[in-house]
């Protein structure tokens, strides 16, 4: 089952998606699916998605077509604010930081 939990996360992860859709697929409880991802990937599932869009975002910025936000949105973020929190939870800086340090 944890290989088909990855399979749908990463084909569904730029979508509007949440741990209540991932419950609602595969029949399962929060709390059950929760700590099931956790032993299974040694990832919290939150992090988890978060680590993949944050993924999608720099090979987008990467390419230099396209701007900051609308990478961020194709990335699966819903919001700029949620984007700049989990950046910088990430990477220790802003995305200016780091694309004027990289």
């Amino acid at each position: 089952i944890a290989f088909l939990m990855k399979e749908y996360l990463d084909s569904q992860i730029y979508k509007s998606f949440s741990l209540d859709s991932m419950c609602k697929k595969f029949g399962y409880s929060k709390s059950y699916l929760s700590r099931f991802f956790k032993k299974n990937f040694g990832i919290g599932f939150n992090s988890y998605v978060n680590i993949l869009r944050l993924r999608h975002y720099l090979l987008l910025m990467h390419e230099k077509k396209h701007t900051n936000t609308y990478c961020a949105f194709e990335s699966g973020f819903d919001s700029m604010g949620t984007f700049y929190r989990v950046f910088k939870q990430e990477f220790n800086c802003s995305p200016g930081e780091y694309f004027s340090e990289n």
